[in-house]
């Protein structure tokens, strides 16, 4: 039964991975009672590094069902590459760290207006999923 489950997991995989146009949103759970009446805010924090558009981004949240798949799919609406991430999880409080290279930084944009920009656009992404959750 297992291996069963397994080879019709892959041949799913296969599939959506191989469609170019493949729509994908991230699992959406019921959130915990605490998640829902003590939301921690989403602490967003953007540190130019020394490479050329390279951030480190650090990410404080409450942990919740699909929160890494979240950053991902903002990280690919932004056109933000991964370098390196560590992602630690406290209890019901995440702390991620990424390392992301901003492939789509238009080049007259200061680096400082960039990273402003980035962080807000991916706090308000990371709690509109939040507030989606709760409907």
């Amino acid at each position: 039964r297992r291996k069963e489950q397994r080879e019709q997991l892959v041949s799913e995989l296969k599939t959506m991975l191989s469609d170019p146009n493949g729509e994908f949103a991230p699992a959406r759970r019921r959130l915990s009672r605490q998640l829902k009446q003590l939301p921690t805010p989403t602490e967003v924090t953007l540190t130019p590094m020394g490479g050329e558009r390279c951030y480190e981004l650090t990410v404080i949240a409450a942990d919740r069902p699909g929160l890494l798949a979240s950053v991902g799919f903002l990280f690919a609406d932004l056109g933000i590459d991964l370098i390196d991430a560590r992602i630690t999880t406290l209890g019901e409080r995440v702390e991620d760290v990424f390392r992301i290279r901003d492939a789509a930084a238009p080049s007259e944009a200061s680096l400082e207006e960039r990273a402003y920009l980035l962080a807000n656009a991916i706090r308000q992404g990371l709690d509109t999923q939040i507030a989606l959750d709760f409907c």
